[in-house]
């Protein structure tokens, strides 16, 4: 009986706890959702076109039960023009460009004169990450495969 009391007590006693809250810390719970499949993501860099300039982000998406399979996808990410969300530019699948079976562990480097992406690579289903490809970036939609940099 004495420990059915106690947990009434300190039930009542967060309730009033929660109800005092200010409404404020309440509100500032936010809940994001994010895609389960969603693996990796990786920002950095800089590109630059006549009209705009900003930076890359690489995802890399996982599909797959038995054989999970990774897709890498390459975005331009223009700077905000003042406040705001920012914006896509152009998107582009890196794996099909690659002509491997998945890309995993993206880096993006400065290499030489330019931005650089490079991957750990499977080049069929159940095989191991043993090959490197990278990609030139530039601006929006230009891209150059290099196999083995």
């Amino acid at each position: 009986m004495a420990t059915t009391s106690v947990i009434k007590r300190t039930l009542v006693l967060a309730a009033i706890s929660v109800a005092l809250l200010p409404a404020s810390a309440m509100a500032q719970t936010t809940v994001i959702n994010v895609n389960p499949a969603i693996e990796t993501v990786v920002s950095g860099g800089r590109w630059q076109s006549a009209k705009s300039q900003g930076h890359f982000r690489v995802i890399v998406i996982q599909q797959g039960g038995e054989d999970i399979r990774r897709f890498a996808r390459l975005e331009w990410i223009r700077e905000p023009r003042g406040p705001g969300a920012e914006v896509v530019v152009r998107q582009l699948d890196l794996t099909a460009r690659a002509g491997v079976y998945a890309l995993a562990e993206p880096v993006i480097e400065y290499k030489g004169d330019e931005w650089v992406v490079r991957f750990k690579a499977a080049s069929a289903p159940l095989t191991a990450y043993d090959q490197t490809v990278a990609f030139g970036l530039g601006a929006p939609g230009a891209v150059t495969l290099i196999r083995h940099p």
